[in-house]
C-alpha cells in the first residue's frame, strides 16, 4: 500500500511541475488553437492541429520533468535519506536548478539559436516539483488520541 501512496506522490509531483512550467505557453497556445478552432470544425484535419496546438506545451514538459524526476530527483532522494538531510529546501532548490539547467542544455545540444527564456519555466516548474514531492511523500505523523 505505501508504495502506491509513493506512485501516486511521485506521478503527482511529476504532472503537477510539469503544467507549472507550461501553464504560462499553455495560455497562448490554447488561444491560439480556439482562434483557429471554428477552421477545424470545417473538416480538412485542422481540428487535430488545433488541438495539437493546445496541448503540445504539455506534451513538451511532461516528459522533460518526468525524465528529470526519474534521473536526478529520486536519486536525490535516497541520498537525502540516506544522510538524513531531506528538507524542503533542498527539494526546491534542486528542483528549481535542475528545471533551470535542462532546457539551456537542450538549446546548446540542438544549437538553438533562442528559446533560452524557457529556463525560467523550467525553473519554477522545477521548485513545483520539489515543493510538491516535499509535501505529498511524507509520512503521515499525525497521531490520534485514545
Amino acid at each position: 500500500m505505501w508504495f502506491l501512496l509513493l506512485m501516486w506522490s511521485f506521478v503527482k509531483s511529476v504532472l503537477f511541475g510539469a503544467v507549472a512550467g507550461a501553464a504560462p505557453v499553455l495560455v497562448f497556445t490554447f488561444a491560439l488553437a480556439i482562434n483557429s478552432l471554428p477552421e477545424g470544425l470545417k473538416g480538412g484535419g485542422s481540428l487535430f492541429l488545433s488541438v495539437w496546438l493546445a496541448i503540445l506545451p504539455l506534451v513538451i514538459s511532461i516528459p522533460l520533468v518526468f525524465g528529470a524526476s526519474v534521473i536526478v530527483g529520486l536519486p536525490l532522494t535516497t541520498l537525502l535519506k540516506r544522510r538524513r538531510r531531506e528538507s524542503e529546501f533542498a527539494y526546491i532548490s534542486v528542483g528549481a536548478a535542475v528545471g533551470f539547467a535542462l532546457p539551456i542544455v537542450i538549446l546548446l545540444l540542438i544549437a538553438a539559436p533562442a528559446g533560452y527564456w524557457t529556463a525560467l519555466l523550467g525553473a519554477f516548474g522545477g521548485a513545483i516539483t520539489g515543493k510538491t514531492w516535499w509535501v505529498s511523500a511524507r509520512e503521515p505523523h499525525v497521531s490520534y488520541p485514545d
